[in-house]
């Protein structure tokens, strides 16, 4: 098959990743992936058609700026393909830009930044609403030792202490640009009350390991309770030692938030 009988084209999908597999293609076709490829198989009998991702997700995470690319043999107008695609969709699924793109563009390969963030709350009583969205923690946490604490994940470091088995590279050096703590200010939704105290961790980098943030979010998180001191924790970043007490916060409370390119 000849590349001028191709078309190539560039999305966005958003996701509540409650009750999926996270972004790649699952035996049983709970993946996001798949997803979207039974839906475009029910609005077009285009041939060889292919998904690619900015990057996996775990079980349970949620996306806003998941980008990817659809290689097909039909030439659809993107407005209308974007139309059809959705109404085929879980209600939990959205693809919310869809257009024409170079056969060039990967987007995976062409990144040159990723946002995720995590977000917690230290509430002894989060509003139920929440509990797919935010992590409850109604724990004593000691915030200043984790808003300072979460700097030292910033600058270029060997990641591989903070990546979960299953991780299928050879490099693990990672470059992180933003590692911040902020609270909540106000209502975290408009319909809900103010006093849910919410924070979110701001993780930006090229590219993350497997399961990369949530360990680095639990890392965290075990600093401000106490179980871990903040020696431990730049030992474990700048020099591989690895960490006394290991938690991997949950996926529920992960947001994929953003996706850059030179483009």
């Amino acid at each position: 098959m000849s590349s001028s009988e191709l078309f190539y084209f560039r999305g966005v999908v958003a996701y509540d990743g409650t009750g999926f597999q996270g972004w790649q293609s699952q035996k049983n076709g709970q993946g996001i992936q798949d997803q979207i490829l039974a839906a475009l198989k029910q609005v077009s009998d285009s041939e060889f058609n292919r998904i690619v991702g900015s990057g996996r997700t775990d079980s349970g995470v949620h996306a806003h700026q998941q980008v990817f690319t659809l290689r097909m043999t039909r030439n659809i107008p993107p407005e209308s393909l974007l139309k059809a695609i959705n109404t085929k969709l879980s209600q939990a699924i959205r693809v919310i830009e869809l257009a024409y793109c170079s056969k060039d563009f990967h987007p995976l390969k062409n990144v040159i930044k990723k946002e995720y963030n995590y977000f917690f709350s230290t509430s002894k009583t989060l509003d139920p609403c929440l509990s797919n969205y935010v992590l409850s923690y109604p724990f004593p946490v000691d915030l200043p030792s984790i808003i300072k604490a979460a700097n030292i994940f910033e600058g270029e470091h060997d990641f591989a202490l903070f990546s979960n088995t299953g991780s299928e590279v050879k490099d693990t050096i990672r470059s992180i640009q933003v590692s911040q703590i902020h609270q909540i200010e106000g209502r975290f939704l408009p319909f809900l009350p103010i006093s849910n105290e919410i924070y979110q961790y701001q993780v930006i980098g090229k590219g993350f390991l497997k399961q990369m943030v949530r360990n680095m979010a639990g890392a965290l998180l075990m600093v401000g309770r106490g179980k871990l001191s903040e020696d431990d924790l730049t030992r474990s970043v700048t020099e591989n030692v690895p960490l006394p007490y290991k938690y991997c916060a949950p996926a529920r409370g992960l947001h994929q938030m953003d996706v850059k390119y030179l483009d």
